[in-house]
């Protein structure tokens, strides 16, 4: 029941709409996160699976957390919540390179102690996990800096600003004044023309409401042909 409570709050607070499985891998995802064993994240699985199948008499399918299936969970997105995109075959080379890069300035940190900025109050409450692995970025920055609260040298991760700029150096040439943002607008209608439903663009895009992910569907009006290029027929 502890878990059942737990989980309920937890499908509240991040999930409007969306299969069991998805719930189900984002909840086990948090409890990983926390250094929860391996053990303890069973139990819940199974007090979760048995609630969905004996008590609401629902089948679920093959459940994952974390990375399967060229499927990443974003946790801690924009508002707060939990989703899932997809990763792109055709990168699967340049994210192992970067994940090996990013292997590499982890074991330079910790043999210098350096940590890792973490969220929130996490470094007090488990100062470990400022050195372990599973928390360094896969986009380290560069340089260390001071954290502005702290005051010591931490490790962050890769800023925003040189996606911007990279974004805006490789349109320059096109002739074309774009940013991340537009490309997020693009992504909604390319996945719109090319048969997606707007509830599953909205699911990957981590919008709350259906209202704001057809905001960014640009493509609709255009597909609706005039009067004019109907075919009429005598009656």
């Amino acid at each position: 029941m502890q878990w059942l409570v737990r989980f309920m709050r937890f499908v509240s607070e991040r999930f409007r709409d969306g299969k069991p499985e998805q719930k189900m891998e984002s909840f086990l995802t948090q409890l990983a996160r926390q250094d929860v064993s391996a053990s303890t994240q069973n139990q819940a699985f199974c007090a979760i699976l048995f609630f969905y199948k004996e008590v609401l008499k629902q089948e679920v399918g093959k459940v994952d957390s974390l990375l399967e299936d060229s499927k990443l969970v974003i946790c801690g997105a924009k508002g707060g919540k939990d989703r899932f995109v997809a990763i792109p075959c055709s990168l699967a080379h340049e994210l192992a390179a970067q994940l090996k890069y990013a292997k590499v300035i982890s074991e330079q940190d910790r043999f210098n102690r350096v940590p890792v900025a973490l969220p929130g109050l996490l470094a007090k409450k488990y100062p470990h996990w400022q050195f372990s692995p599973k928390w360094a970025f896969l986009f380290p920055s560069r340089t260390t800096c001071v954290h502005p609260r702290e005051g010591f040298t931490v490790r962050w991760r890769c800023h925003e600003a040189n996606v911007q700029r990279a974004v805006r150096a490789a349109a320059r040439p096109l002739g074309l004044d774009i940013t991340p943002h537009h490309l997020r607008h693009a992504y909604a209608t390319h996945c719109l023309n090319g048969g997606q439903n707007p509830r599953a663009i909205q699911q990957a895009m981590g919008h709350a409401n259906l209202e704001t992910t057809m905001g960014y569907l640009h493509a609709e009006a255009l597909s609706v042909k005039s009067p004019l290029e109907f075919q009429t027929t005598n009656i």
